[in-house]
Order: C-alpha cells, then sequence, then structure tokens
C-alpha cells in the first residue's frame, strides 16, 4: 500500500483468528508498525521512517513463517519470535484504515483510532497467490471519502447532522467548546431539544448565537459586537458554558453573556446534534436558513473529548477528514 497522511497513529490494516493469532500493520507516532503472533507471542517490527509528512510513502509488510519484514520506501526492518510456521485461518471481516469492534489485540490504545488520509495501491498476497486488490473485494465502506487533495483532521460536515448522544440533559451546569471552519455564513453548530426546552448554538449572517429556553421566552447571547469575520478560512475557537441562569459565549477568546431569567435548569432527554437537525425535528427554535457546511474538531462535552469514530450521522458527512481545498 501506499499512504499520504499527518496524522501520527491509526489502524492501516488489522485481521485476526478466534486464537492469539493476528496480523496488524498501524501508525504509532508517525511510524508504520507491523505486528503478529503465529501463536508464540507477539511479533512487534517498527520501521523508523517518519511518514506524517504529508508525503506519499510506500509501505510492503511480509511475513514468511515467524520472520517478518517492515520496508517503508527504501528502509527494510526484520524481526522474528518464536518457531511456529503459520498463522491460524484469518476469519473475515478484514480491515483497513479502522476496526470496529472495540479490542484490538497488541495495538497500543493510542493507536486505536481510525487512518486519517489516504490509501491507495492496497494488495493482500495470500500464501504466494495471486495478489487481491481492494476492489477484488467488493469491501464495505464505513466512513469513508475519496481523496481529494490535502486534508487535515476533523469532522467535515456538508449538509447533514452527527448525533453526539442520544440523551443529553443539559440541567443546571453544561459547557461545549469546540473548534470550527465555516464556509458559510449560516448553519446548526450545536442543538439539543425536548419539546419547548432547548439550547442551540448556530451561525446567522456569519455570527455565532446561542439560544436558550426552559419553557420561556428564548434568550439569546452572540458575536455579532466583535466584529470578527468567522468565514475566513481558518480554525476558530468556540466555548458555550451554562451555569445555572447564566450563559457565557466565548469566541476566540472574547465573551458574550446572557442570563436567563427564571431558568437556572434546561431539562432536556433527546439527542444531542452537531452540524444540523433531522428534518423530522421541529426547528422553530432555530433562526439560520441554510445547512452548515464546514469542518469542526476538538469537539468536548463537559470537559471529555468526544470521539467520532462509530457516532451515527446523516448527509454528506466525514467523521475523519477534513478536505482542505
Amino acid at each position: 500500500m501506499a499512504i499520504k497522511t499527518t496524522q501520527e497513529a491509526g489502524i492501516l490494516y488489522y485481521a485476526n483468528s478466534t486464537k492469539r493469532d493476528f496480523l496488524s500493520v498501524y501508525l504509532a507516532n508517525g511510524k508504520v508498525v507491523f505486528s503478529f503472533d503465529c501463536g508464540e507471542g507477539p511479533i512487534v517490527i517498527i520501521n523508523p521512517t517518519y511518514v506524517s509528512d504529508g508525503s506519499w510513502h510506500k509501505i510492503d509488510a511480509y511475513r514468511k513463517s515467524m520472520v517478518g519484514t517492515l520496508t517503508v520506501d527504501d528502509s527494510s526492518f526484520s524481526g522474528t519470535n518464536g518457531t511456529a510456521k503459520d498463522i491460524n485461518r484469518i476469519l473475515a471481516p478484514q480491515y483497513v484504515g479502522g476496526i470496529l469492534q472495540q479490542s484490538i489485540k497488541y495495538v497500543p490504545l493510542s493507536s486505536q483510532v481510525s487512518f486519517v488520509g489516504c490509501i491507495k495501491d492496497f494488495s493482500i498476497t495470500p500464501n504466494k497467490k495471486t495478489p487481491v486488490t481492494l476492489a477484488d473485494q467488493s469491501p464495505q465502506r464505513v466512513g469513508v471519502s475519496a481523496c481529494r487533495g490535502p486534508s487535515e483532521q476533523g469532522v467535515f460536515i456538508h449538509d447533514g447532522y452527527v448525533i453526539l448522544d442520544q440523551n443529553v440533559n443539559v440541567g443546571k451546569n453544561f459547557v461545549a467548546a469546540f473548534q470550527m471552519k465555516p464556509r458559510v455564513t449560516e448553519g446548526v453548530l450545536l442543538s439539543v431539544r425536548t419539546g419547548d426546552k432547548f439550547l442551540v448554538v448556530e451561525m446567522t449572517e456569519g455570527d455565532v448565537y446561542v439560544r436558550a429556553s426552559n419553557s420561556q421566552e428564548p434568550f439569546e447571547t452572540s458575536t455579532n459586537l466583535l466584529g470578527k469575520i468567522l468565514c475566513d478560512g481558518q480554525w476558530h475557537s468556540v466555548k458555550v458554558e451554562k451555569i445555572r441562569h447564566v450563559i457565557d459565549l466565548t469566541v476566540d477568546g472574547v465573551v458574550t453573556s446572557v442570563k436567563l431569567k427564571n431558568a437556572k435548569s434546561i431539562r432536556t432527554d433527546d439527542p444531542l446534534y452537531i452540524g444540523g437537525i433531522p428534518d423530522t425535528e421541529p426547528g422553530d427554535h432555530i433562526n439560520s436558513a441554510k445547512a452548515f457546511v464546514g469542518c469542526l474538531r476538538d469537539i468536548t462535552i463537559n470537559g471529555d473529548l468526544i470521539a467520532m469514530d462509530g457516532k451515527e450521522s446523516s448527509g454528506k458527512i466525514s467523521l475523519n477528514f477534513c478536505p482542505l481545498d
């Protein structure tokens, strides 16, 4: 295979058996790692070539009996362990670019994430047979987009939405923070609503607005006094902090506030969306007239960084890929 990425960790290939045997190729600290187990303990081969530089790099992971060789570009390293000569039968499915199951044998936790970048010329040659390509296998694709040039990590949204959590209670205290790079001047950034109780963060005419209500007249605060242009191709930080009846909106370090009358708690129990809401959801709490298009990253809710792998989404969404062009 050949890869192009700026991400320093992620799964490139993974397969295992019902026993302890497995075979994996992944990134760790910007270097390619080839690891497998023939039944007598794992072999780990690390090639010191740094590949997370945004350039194309060719990778060849080769195993013959208990000897493995990992070649990155023109640099090769080998390793061996035990006397076993074969890996037990590998079970379908085999994974390229990420993995759905939670438990991955002998892959560091920091590398158990989906690959962000481009992969081409991928093939497997089992038992000295004819190489098998991805196209030969009719693979199932999950969150995969065509490579369209330079990219960076984040969530790319184009007329759709992602569900961060199925049941969210804003309550008395709630904090959401993220970075955004919008390509339009309108659209929903974050929304949760149960009946007439809601909290929504949106862009309207180039400004960021926060609107909230607890069965009463909605109150809002916005960036419209900052004189900033947010749709400028740059990343901007956004933080919404609700502490009892006060909501602070911080955009690029500048804070605006609003007080909610008699609304210390906003009791919600429905999904928390980013990038938009489903057409089946009521939208009278939203002012923006168009769908959001752009990138979001580093999304935290109440201090917890949200992992985007496996999140339910709808529309033109890439959970781990933001095109730069």
